[in-house]
């Protein structure tokens, strides 16, 4: 064989490991946006049965998110303010009778809101109400509306209507059928006891 002949030769094999050289690099680019694609394709099925799953675990209302008393009444004043019902707290007073140890804050003359807390946090909410015009029976409504958004803060508009149905509220202020009555709703216990010139309405966490 010549030498010109081995150059040839050479020059051949060196286009063909070029070739090869390039198919392998093709083939690995391929296969690595084959891979990539279905990384992503993972990622997305990892992120739609994440999704999923979180929201199979939501829960309406649970003890564990029981209100804490620090921030009670900037809560509350936020959620009045929000509504413009004109029910702020602009005191609360520490109390202490026979029975409990708790804080009051006047909401009107006639309407009167009550905590007890333990340990920073809330225990019970209650709403004392003397009257019986239309405008104190509308703004003691309005309080109860008020607890049961606080207490049960995910609850909906309609919720709120079919609970005071439950207790015995007709429409236009209407209490004349609203009886003592106990029941619990989504870990909470409500208690509606009727007085001499008024209502008490008490919610407390289990």
């Amino acid at each position: 064989m010549t030498f010109l002949n081995v150059g040839e030769y050479m020059n051949k094999n060196m286009k063909l490991i070029a070739i090869l050289l390039f198919s392998i690099s093709l083939l690995i680019g391929c296969t690595s946006d084959f891979q990539g694609k279905d990384s992503d394709q993972n990622k997305e099925n990892h992120q739609t049965r994440t999704m999923e799953e979180g929201e199979s675990e939501l829960i309406p209302t649970d003890i564990s998110a029981q209100l804490s008393f620090d921030d009670f009444k900037e809560r509350w004043n936020s959620y009045v303010q929000e509504q413009m019902t004109n029910l702020e707290i602009n005191k609360l007073e520490g109390i202490t009778d026979e029975v409990n140890h708790y804080y009051r804050a006047r909401l009107t003359d006639q309407i009167e809101l009550r905590i007890l807390e333990d340990q920073h946090l809330v225990q019970r909410l209650e709403i004392h109400s003397n009257g019986t015009s239309h405008k104190t029976i509308r703004k003691m409504l309005t309080a109860w509306s008020h607890v049961v958004n606080i207490m049960h803060q995910e609850i909906e508009f309609h919720d709120v209507d079919a609970l005071f149905h439950e207790i015995g509220v007709k429409p236009n202020f209407d209490v004349s059928n609203v009886k003592e009555k106990t029941f619990t709703k989504d870990g909470i216990t409500y208690e509606i006891l009727p007085i001499e010139d008024g209502f008490i309405f008490k919610a407390s966490y289990q």
